[in-house]
């Protein structure tokens, strides 16, 4: 497997390059059973922060269509388990939707194709989500 393209991308003087989009990139395959377990726990353990992010990651990750591990079933399913793990943290930006989580990385919200990524965030790891109305993801970017 090739790796994944570096897309760069300008922030006024400093360039911010895309390392990773899980838009674009999926995990490997993995057989019915095992997905079935790491479905059923990540749904499970959203359902107890959010009710509405179990009920959604549901409704995403059982596909009848498509086979439960088709790859953006996959995608999905590793979208969640990191939003689980990394989903909040300290605030030391001051914004709301910027936070360092518990694995040390900077991780803000931004729907934008081109994200704002702030001057005083540049330099760092980010991991850029995007999300639904609820505020469950469907996707991450990884920048540096």
């Amino acid at each position: 497997m090739a790796p994944p393209a570096v897309f760069d991308y300008s922030t006024g003087d400093d360039i911010v390059e895309l390392r990773w989009d899980s838009s674009q990139s999926y995990p490997v395959d993995m057989g019915a059973q095992l997905f079935a377990l790491r479905a059923g726990h990540v749904t499970d353990t959203l359902s107890r922060l959010n009710p509405q992010w179990g009920e959604t990651a549901r409704r995403r990750l059982d596909d009848v269509d498509r086979g439960p591990t088709h790859y953006m079933d996959r995608g999905n399913l590793h979208v969640f388990e990191l939003w689980v793990l990394e989903h909040d943290g300290r605030r030391p930006y001051g914004r709301e939707d910027t936070w360092v989580s518990a694995d040390g990385w900077t991780n803000m919200i931004d729907n934008t194709p081109d994200p704002d990524i702030p001057d005083n965030l540049e330099g760092k790891l980010i991991r850029v989500w995007s999300v639904d109305e609820t505020g469950l993801p469907f996707r991450f970017r990884l920048y540096a």
